[in-house]
């Protein structure tokens, strides 16, 4: 499966844009948080990627909330460092493809 395209269900085609604003808004926060060598916010953070990425049809940010929760039980600040930096380059390069929804 190729990592650069998000298959979004078309039932939450409306939520995209908003999804995605909060997302390059959540990389400003991390980078924040990294600065201020925050571990218990990192890991909340960490926690919401992980949580989030998967249902919008992301599964590359819940890779990356898993990675940056391994960062935090390491408290490797430069390793989180790399992975917003891999996370913010993902969230430009990503395409979102709409596909019919699971049913129910």
């Amino acid at each position: 499966m190729d990592e650069l395209v998000a298959r979004v269900p078309a039932d939450i085609k409306d939520l995209i844009p908003g999804f995605r604003e909060n997302r390059r808004r959540e990389i400003q926060e991390l980078r924040g948080v990294v600065a201020a060598a925050n571990f218990e916010r990192l890991q909340h953070i960490a926690e919401r990627m992980y949580s989030l990425g998967n249902p919008f049809g992301f599964p590359q940010i819940t890779i990356f909330g898993r990675e940056m929760r391994e960062a935090c039980d390491a408290q490797d600040m430069k390793c989180a460092g790399r992975i917003i930096s891999r996370y913010e380059t993902y969230l430009a390069d990503v395409t979102v493809t709409f596909v019919e929804s699971p049913s129910q």
